[in-house]
């Protein structure tokens, strides 16, 4: 609803008296974070009768009580730096495959992804059978002109013959992050946007039955944050062509589970800051706007799956991708035609795209 949308878009007052309650305590503890990351202090509920009850005293100013979220993956994905970055942990074994979302995986290279990596800090073992899988990503992302990195190996734990097979499946071992960003080789994989035909799809009559629902939650929650009402100009089923005397920024995600699709947000600049400016710290930099457009369309995203989730269709969304500049998109929108809606907003463009 409007109260809880307002809450993600970091609009209400922080000094709210919130409570969280949901039967799952996974599901449970992840809207708590996410709360707490956009610097809410909520307090959870037991069970269901401490909802009951606190509804009856009106000891809350908002009780969130069962809201649908994303499911929870068993490794923690994370979207920085226009990376895919994959927290594992523990011992990976036969089991690592089984629980890794390949899913995920596939529709983020098709949202535009290029760099993944495996973050091993907290790993403590893997065997064969886990190392054969992460062979086999490896080659996966090489197919599609992507690369599989892997930082913080504990080399003293694991064996130089493990190094020397990652390096045969051109998977790139780095110290960290840090080091894996300095490697200009790596880098250029996030310019090699090529599409790889073998992704695309037509648009199905499943997503033109369902376009208002994504239009309208996306055009709403930009009314949301910027107070200001949006125009449409135009609607067609077509490929998406830019504007030369306009520079846009983009942001995209992909979703699968009951439907699958490629989600594409332009913004001219004016635009930008204006849907950023609630999502920004004081003194903002240019990192700064990209990581607010991610979030707001991970809001956009948690909108979706609410709606869709009332109508029995289950969604999950992959990490959301930055695009700064129009030649960073051309390859992955080449050959793709989609449901283009163009909007006005003021006078500054916004152009809305769904495609597969």
């Amino acid at each position: 609803d409007e109260d809880t949308m307002n809450l993600l878009c970091g609009i209400s007052d922080r000094s709210l008296r919130l409570l969280v309650y949901h039967q799952e305590s996974a599901v449970k503890a992840a809207i708590l974070e996410r709360l707490r990351n956009l610097s809410y202090d909520p307090t959870t509920a037991a069970s269901k009768e401490d909802v009951t009850q606190a509804k009856a005293d009106k000891s809350y100013d908002l009780i969130i009580d069962n809201s649908y979220v994303a499911d929870i993956n068993s490794y923690p994905i994370t979207g920085q730096d226009n990376l895919v970055v994959y927290e594992l942990k523990g011992q990976l074994d036969g089991k690592f495959e089984k629980s890794f979302d390949l899913d995920c995986h596939k529709h983020s290279i098709n949202t535009g992804f290029r760099i993944f990596v495996l973050n091993m800090a907290q790993v403590e073992h893997f065997n064969n059978e886990a190392l054969k899988f992460i062979i086999k990503l490896g080659a996966y992302c090489a197919k599609y002109y992507a690369v599989l990195c892997i930082v913080a190996l504990n080399k003293e734990r694991f064996s130089k013959h493990m190094e020397d097979m990652f390096a045969k499946a051109n998977i790139v071992v780095k110290d960290s992050i840090n080091a894996l960003m300095e490697d200009q080789k790596v880098i250029a994989y996030n310019k090699d946007l090529r599409s790889n035909l073998e992704n695309l799809k037509p648009i199905n009559k499943k997503l033109v039955a369902n376009l208002s629902l994504f239009v309208d939650a996306t055009i709403t929650t930009i009314q949301m944050m910027t107070g200001q009402k949006a125009v449409k100009s135009n609607i067609a089923l077509k490929s998406l062509e830019l504007e030369k005397d306009t520079k846009f920024i983009t942001v995209s995600t992909g979703f699968y589970k009951d439907m699958d699709g490629v989600l594409l947000l332009l913004f001219s600049e004016g635009l930008n800051k204006e849907v950023c400016k609630l999502l920004l710290p004081k003194k903002p930099s240019e990192s700064d706007y990209e990581k607010a457009l991610a979030n707001f369309l991970k809001i956009v995203g948690s909108q979706l799956q609410s709606v869709f989730f009332k109508k029995g269709i289950n969604l999950s969304f992959t990490p959301t991708r930055v695009f700064k500049e129009q030649e960073e998109i051309a390859g992955t929108i080449v050959d793709r035609k989609g449901i283009l809606a163009t909007f006005d907003f003021h006078g500054e463009p916004f152009y809305f795209f769904l495609t597969r």
